[in-house]
C-alpha cells in the first residue's frame, strides 16, 4: 500500500466515551465530538457546550423589550 492509498482511506469514527466504532448512527453534539447511541445525550457526555446561555441569547434576540413612553417601560 503506498502513500496515495492511506490518504484516500476512509477513517472510521469513533464514539468519544466508549470507542466504538459508529457507523450510520452517529451522533455530532455542539461540543465537536460523536457519540454512539448510549452517549448522545448531554448528561452521559459530561458535555461542555453552554446550551444555557445560548438558549438565553436566543430568547432576548426574539422577545425585545417594548417600551412605551407614556407606561415609563422600567421592569420591576
Amino acid at each position: 500500500m503506498d502513500e496515495s492509498e492511506k490518504n484516500n482511506k476512509k477513517i472510521k469514527l469513533r464514539c468519544k466515551i466508549c470507542n466504538k466504532k459508529l457507523g450510520i448512527m452517529n451522533f455530532d453534539c455542539k461540543c465537536g465530538h460523536n457519540f454512539c447511541g448510549k452517549h448522545r445525550y448531554v448528561y452521559e457526555h459530561n458535555c461542555t457546550y453552554d446550551y444555557k446561555n445560548e438558549h438565553k441569547k436566543k430568547l432576548e434576540e426574539e422577545n425585545p423589550l417594548i417600551k412605551h413612553d407614556k407606561m415609563g417601560g422600567e421592569r420591576i
